[in-house]
């Protein structure tokens, strides 16, 4: 990572251990020392992204890996749950915004 601060170092390295739990803004500003509106503030400024951008990145980016490497073959909801994700369509959705495509048509792409 360039130039990020030590909080944010921090707060990341939690959300990558964590993002199957259920994660809360409160829970990552008080982390972080900060109010939830002052770290959002202070967390976009450094990532350049908001702290839910970022935590649905990583969930969607672990839900690329388990698709790709899907030697147990789970299916595509419950890689879903598996990634953090509270509903299928949530995550069909957000999977859908960020890559382009749906989960099925990524998978068809492998």
């Amino acid at each position: 990572m360039k130039n990020i601060p030590d909080r944010i170092k921090k707060v990341c390295q939690y959300i990558e251990d964590r993002y199957i739990e259920q994660i809360t803004l409160s829970q990552i500003a008080e982390i972080a020392c900060y109010s939830p509106e002052a770290f959002c503030r202070y967390f976009k400024k450094h990532m350049g992204i908001t702290f839910v951008s970022y935590l649905t990145q990583v969930r969607i980016d672990v839900a690329c890996l388990l698709l790709a490497n899907n030697v147990e073959e789970k299916s595509i909801s419950e890689i879903a749950y598996a990634c953090g994700f509270t509903s299928v369509s949530s995550f069909n959705r957000m999977f859908k915004r960020h890559l382009g495509i749906s989960p099925t048509a990524y998978v068809a792409r492998l």
